[in-house]
């Protein structure tokens, strides 16, 4: 069944992330262990916006909910992009 994280309760989108038959079982057992402790190691506000795009806000909905411009917004995912390749130890592409 497909379901819109739009309309998940958000206890339950991350565990929604990894419940899937494309990923293989091996890929999504790590995920389901890294995610909550990469999210972990966030602050509060990173956490909020991940959760917030997640849900399928765009950009801009969230440079208004979180009193940024949409360009820091952008700034702001391509450093979440960046700090979790880290922390699954794969090689980080300079930025431009």
């Amino acid at each position: 069944m497909i379901e819109s994280l739009e309309t998940m309760d958000p206890d339950v989108w991350c565990e929604a992330l990894v419940d899937n038959t494309v990923t293989p079982v091996a890929d999504a057992a790590a995920f389901r262990l890294d995610f909550p402790t990469w999210l972990g190691s966030l602050g509060r506000r990173d956490r909020e916006l991940i959760s917030f795009l997640s849900f399928g806000n765009t950009p801009r909905e969230a440079a208004r909910q979180f009193h940024l411009s949409q360009a820091r917004i952008s700034q702001l995912r391509s450093g979440l992009q960046s700090d979790w390749q880290k922390f699954q130890g794969e090689e980080v592409s300079p930025e431009r």
